[in-house]
């Protein structure tokens, strides 16, 4: 499985997002991130691809680790990727163009464009709006255009007690 990474820039109540360019999801509203390098970790990924992507500098620790979906392909198990998420709420620059994501757009939380993003986000997002810890699995048809599966569950905060039925 393809290790990544994908954040979430929020500025003033707003999410940016950008269309990518290239590979799975091309011309769909998305975050930005990417594959984790050999020595890198997912954070250090994190933190390049978006400076590759959108020229923004984020900090390593106003990165919020949300949680993972994997993200597999019927039929195409070398195309499966395990995609960390992120949720950044402080960065330095504005996000621009790059060759890899169109030009960003700030969307209300409430006005987001689910019906031009890859199928499936609008499973995990409400978790990366709220900052919630998540995980999940999301299983496409061979060409990434119907979705077959889709499982996404909160995890719950180490801090609060889970309770038995």
């Amino acid at each position: 499985m393809i290790l990544c990474t994908l954040g979430f820039l929020f500025k003033n109540g707003k999410i940016i997002l950008a269309k990518k360019k290239r590979k799975f999801g091309v011309d769909k509203w998305n975050g930005y991130g990417g594959v984790v390098e050999e020595n890198e970790t997912k954070i250090e990924c994190l933190v390049r691809e978006i400076k590759e992507e959108c020229g923004v500098v984020i900090e390593l620790e106003k990165c919020k680790e949300l949680g993972f979906v994997d993200f597999e392909f019927e039929g195409k198990g070398e195309r499966n990727m395990k995609v960390y998420m992120y949720r950044v709420d402080e960065f330095s620059g504005k996000p621009k163009e790059s060759e890899e994501m169109g030009e960003p757009k700030e969307f209300d939380i409430n006005k987001i464009p689910y019906h031009e993003m890859i199928i499936g986000d609008e499973k995990f997002m409400p978790f990366i709006i709220e900052g919630k810890k998540f995980k999940g699995r999301i299983v496409f048809s061979e060409n990434g255009e119907r979705l077959l599966e889709c499982v996404i569950v909160e995890i719950p905060d180490e801090k609060s007690e889970i309770k038995m039925m």
